[in-house]
């Protein structure tokens, strides 16, 4: 059994995942001829070494004590010093003042290996928090501002590395993609955030197809005209939308948070967990569907900080009053609580049958997400992805309660 939203997201129902990704639909058609998919070939790829996939959070409990924790920096770092030599290295990154992380690109760039960068500069936040560093990375790197002018709020909002190759214990592995929430900033160190690297010969043409469209949009100045695409990974039950969510050079298709919600069965129990950094009140569709949520036989969490504007914070007081447990972290406290994730995570049933999620990357619940910045968001149909996210929340509210 299988059930399809119409963002080209599918939720797997017990033994009908294997047959299902023999074969990809996308139910968002962009026209007739064209379907928003780019879909791998039907031939037997080569064999290749295998990659150990990881999913990295930093610690919960030394972020709610003020404390700086690197380790999404240092998985960056080891893939970088892994990349040999002639290889390519795909990086696009918003906001970027961490002066170690940009000497580590022009020291890899300097010993031969083709790092292609991305640095954002659309708007004044990382025009400001980028300057020192573009300097830096100007010894190695020339052309590689990219400017999203969509909106005049728009922005590349990425945070991902693409490898062509690494080589790790004498082993060259392929395609190799990392994955964050976490901009390259040390301010990002202090907050709540995840990673993911992951293997896929699709995905990894797929985010390199993303990067140049990035960069022809770029240079042509006209991001309006951004295509959104959607690419699957079988092996990994993983699906990757590349965003602005716009096509013909005007904005396409629903919000698909709302779809991917739709599918859950409110008259049966479940848990739906929404750990999100930014929201706006202008995607109030999704407002209203966690409000028929917490009214529903599903548990909901929320989980944001009190810089999001008034209007958002009294929208989810509402849901507290009708059940939700919401939690509203004081990131002008001392020390500060302030996540950068942007992960929903559901265990519960959809069409009756029991089913896991987990979607992650870099889209908030903003409209600017949605349909005009440079986006990813990841979904995982995967019992072991969400067994692991559900790990780091169960730590995450247990230190959160004992404060």
């Amino acid at each position: 059994m299988r059930i399809k939203s119409s963002c080209g997201i599918t939720i797997l129902m017990g033994i009908s995942l294997l047959f299902y990704f023999m074969a990809l639909s996308c139910s968002d058609q962009l026209h007739d001829n064209q379907s928003g998919c780019i879909c791998p070939d039907d031939e037997n790829e080569e064999a290749t070494p295998k990659y150990a996939n990881k999913f990295i959070f930093n610690n919960p409990q030394t972020i709610f004590n003020g404390k700086s924790d690197r380790i999404i920096f240092d998985q960056f770092l080891y893939l970088l010093d892994a990349a040999p030599k002639a290889s390519d290295v795909y990086v696009s990154i918003y906001m970027f003042d961490d002066h170690y992380l940009a000497r580590a690109l022009n020291k890899t760039k300097a010993r031969g290996v083709n790092v292609h960068l991305q640095v954002d500069q659309s708007r004044s936040s990382s025009i400001n928090s980028n300057k020192e560093v573009i300097e830096i990375l100007k010894e190695e790197f020339d052309d590689f501002i990219v400017i999203n002018n969509a909106s005049t709020t728009s922005i590349n909002h990425n945070k991902f590395a693409v490898f062509s190759s690494i080589e790790e214990g004498g082993v060259v592995y392929e395609n190799i993609i990392f994955q964050t929430s976490s901009n390259f900033m040390d301010e990002s160190t202090y907050k709540f955030q995840d990673a993911q690297v992951f293997q896929s010969q699709e995905l990894a043409k797929a985010y390199t197809t993303f990067f140049n469209s990035i960069d022809s949009f770029n240079n042509a100045g006209s991001m309006l005209n951004f295509e959104y695409v959607i690419q699957k990974d079988s092996l990994l039950d993983l699906r990757v939308q590349f965003y602005p969510k716009r096509s013909n050079g005007i904005e396409y298709g629903g919000d698909c948070f709302v779809q991917i919600m739709d599918e859950i069965d409110l008259n049966e129990e479940g848990h739906l967990l929404i750990n999100m950094s930014a929201w706006t009140d202008t995607r109030s569709n999704i407002f209203n569907k966690l409000l028929e949520l917490a009214q529903s036989k599903v548990d909901l969490t929320v989980i944001t900080k009190n810089s999001n504007h008034n209007s958002v914070l009294s929208a989810l007081d509402a849901l507290r009053k009708d059940g939700a447990e919401v939690i509203i972290l004081d990131q002008y406290g001392s020390p500060k609580q302030n996540t950068h994730m942007k992960v929903m995570t559901f265990t519960g049933t959809i069409n009756h049958m029991p089913a896991t999620f987990v979607v992650t990357g870099t889209h908030n619940l903003t409209t600017n997400a949605l349909r005009y910045n440079n986006e990813t968001l990841l979904y995982f149909n995967d019992e072991g992805v969400f067994k692991r996210y559900d790990a780091f929340h169960k730590q995450f509210l247990t230190i959160y309660q004992n404060l």
